[in-house]
This record gives structure tokens, sequence and C-alpha cells, in this order.
């Protein structure tokens, strides 16, 4: 039979399976395992896939598709419940209700008193009681105490003000390095540009006059996916030591626009308004939005709508959870579930025109997807 028919039926198992953790993974390996060892054996797979890479990347492809499909089929099963309404956990291991919990508790958009639990006389005895310990300890307090351990209210709460500090200042100390803004992982920067060129190759009638990478840090996406690309690049972070960084590297080069400083929640994009609408053919937002809440990246993703070309795409490629979301309580982040993306995107009025996952990425990460909205 062709190889092709061969996997139709193996990928069978892998959606019914596609679940079931180390079993899974396991039964996807062998099959690579017999398809290699089919394909050195020659033949019709031998002869559609003379190189073994071809072979390869056809494999990761195929296992790709089955991923989605299987996430497609959970996500129609679940459509009685938002996916911002499913559960989760932080790096403590505490579990969470929903995201909308950790909004409340991490990035509220109210006072802290407004934002307590329960308005009852006892809440109002344990605030009032520490602002007396707080008020008593006051002198004793440096002036040099980390942000992260001087943030949060009284009663556990922080004001979404202070959930931006907290990521902000986490940033602040990583290096302005490849490897530094990658975590430690700056040997999958090869990769990643490689599968983001080959998906943004993939989008039919996409411009190339212009592009802006929003929270760009220091210009990895743009000086090896963008610049190539495009007529014009625009690059915006929030940190001023990473555009920096970016500036005295990039500055030179034909392609590249502006230089701007500024944290997404606050951002006003480029050029709007009275003085001249910029229009963009592409926004490119990687490994950053997991830092908003979902009010405010519904508004973010708004405001880049309405600056895109007629044609124009945003382009989104983030970590995606396998079951509920993560909140990373180190950098203020949260790993959400492809379905949870998918809602978001929804109530900002975009839709899905193309995705892909990421491949040849180390196990130990999270798996990565590329969504392209209009």
């Amino acid at each position: 039979p062709d190889c092709t028919d061969v996997f139709c039926c193996s990928r069978k198992g892998l959606l019914a399976n596609m679940n079931a953790g180390e079993e899974n993974k396991r039964r996807i390996e062998k099959w690579k395992e017999n398809k290699i060892q089919d394909w050195h054996k020659g033949g019709k797979l031998r002869q559609k896939f003379p190189d073994i890479d071809d072979l390869k990347n056809w494999m990761n492809a195929q296992v790709s598709k089955a991923k989605t499909k299987a996430a497609s089929k959970s996500s129609r099963s679940g459509r009685s419940r938002k996916a911002s309404d499913l559960g989760g956990s932080d790096t403590d291991g505490k579990k969470y209700r929903s995201l909308s919990e950790i909004w409340s508790q991490y990035a509220s958009t109210t006072k802290a008193m407004a934002s307590a639990p329960d308005d009852d006389r006892e809440t109002k005895k344990r605030v009032k009681k520490n602002k007396k310990k707080n008020k008593k300890n006051k002198k004793t307090t440096s002036s040099s105490t980390p942000v992260s351990s001087t943030l949060s209210s009284s009663h556990g709460r922080q004001t979404r003000q202070e959930w931006y500090q907290r990521g902000a200042h986490y940033w602040k100390n990583a290096d302005a390095t490849v490897d530094g803004v990658l975590g430690g992982f700056g040997h999958v920067s090869t990769v990643d540009i490689a599968d983001s060129r080959r998906f943004l190759k993939s989008l039919d009638g996409v411009g190339r006059d212009r592009a802006v990478d929003l929270g760009a840090g220091i210009g990895r996406v743009v000086k090896g996916l963008l610049l190539p690309l495009f007529k014009s690049v625009d690059l915006v972070d929030q940190d001023k030591k990473y555009v920096d960084t970016a500036r005295e590297e990039l500055c030179n080069h034909a392609n590249m626009g502006q230089f701007v400083c500024s944290g997404l929640q606050d951002l006003e994009l480029l050029g709007g308004g009275d003085s001249g609408d910029v229009r963009y053919d592409v926004i490119w937002f990687q490994w950053v939005l997991g830092h908003f809440p979902d009010s405010d990246l519904e508004s973010l993703l708004r405001r880049c709508r309405e600056c895109l070309q007629e044609s124009g795409v945003i382009v989104v490629k983030e970590n995606i959870s396998s079951g509920g979301f993560v909140l990373d309580k180190e950098d203020m982040s949260v790993t959400r579930s492809e379905s949870a993306y998918k809602a978001v995107f929804e109530s900002a009025g975009l839709k899905v025109v193309e995705e892909m996952w990421q491949t040849k990425f180390p196990k130990e990460l999270y798996p990565v997807k590329m969504f392209a909205l209009r």
C-alpha cells in the first residue's frame, strides 16, 4: 500500500489516543521508526521522499495534523463551557477554577479594598489588622526590597498595574542576548526562525511592504525573519535595554524603521490618527501575549486589527498548554490552551486564517503554535 494509506490507519490510533500521555508518545516514536526502516528498504516511500529529511518533515507534519484534529474534536465537545472558564494551576502547584480567578487575584482592575472577597466583617478585620502591622513595621522596611516581594497587597491580591510591573521587573534582570530572551534556550532560535519563515511564506496574498514586531526584545525575530522579507520593519519593546541593544545592531539596516520603547498595554500603534494611518502587512507577536489578561489582550488585538492592510495579518506565535492554563508566578505570564487563545481571538473580532505547529523543538519545552489572524 501507498505510505499515505498506511498512515491513515495509524493516524486513527493517534487520534484515539492523542491524550494518552507517555503511551501515545511511544506509539508516535514507534510509527516514525517503522517509517524510517521502510524508507531504507526503498520502494514507494523512498521514491516519494528521496531525502531522509523530507520524510522526517512529512512525518512531523502528519503528527501535527493529528494533534490539531484531536484538539478540534475536544474543543467541539466542550463548547458549552467557555475556554476562559477552564481550570488550571500555577508554578507552585496551586489549582484555580478559571482564568477569571487569576485575573481577579493577580491583575485586578479595582482598588485593593474593592477587590477583597466578600466584604464582610472578617475581611474588614483582617485588612485593618494588616494595615496596623504594616504601619508598625514601616521603619524597618528597606527601600531596596525586591519588587516581587512588595507588590502584592495586604490581602494577597495585586492590581493590574502591579501585574505588569512584576513582569517588567523579571525581564529587566534578563540578559540582553538571544540566550537571555529565550530563557536559556538560545539554541532553538535557528529552527524557530526557519519555521516562522515557512509559515509566513505560506500565507497567500500578504504584502511585503511593512511589518512590526510587538514585544520584540533585542530584535531577534526582526533581524532573522522580518528584515529579509519586508521593505520596512518597526520594532517595539517595553525594556529600554533591549531596544537600545536592537538599535545598536540594526539601525544601519536599509529596511529598518522605527525603534519604540513602550509597554504594549499602553501602545497606540505607530503613526495612527490624524497624522496619517500606518497600515501593516504583518503584525508579529511571539512569546509575549501570555503577559496580558484576557480583556487587555482583546483590546490590544482590536487596536492591531485597525492597523492592518486589507490583506494583512496578525501573526501570533505562543506556547500552548495541553490542558488547562499555567500561571508562571516568576514573570507573571499565563500559558493558555489553544481553545483559550481562539476564544480571545474571536472576542477581538478576528478569524484564524492559517495555523501551524512549530517543529523540532526540545521535548521539555511547551508545544508552540502559530496563528495568522485577520
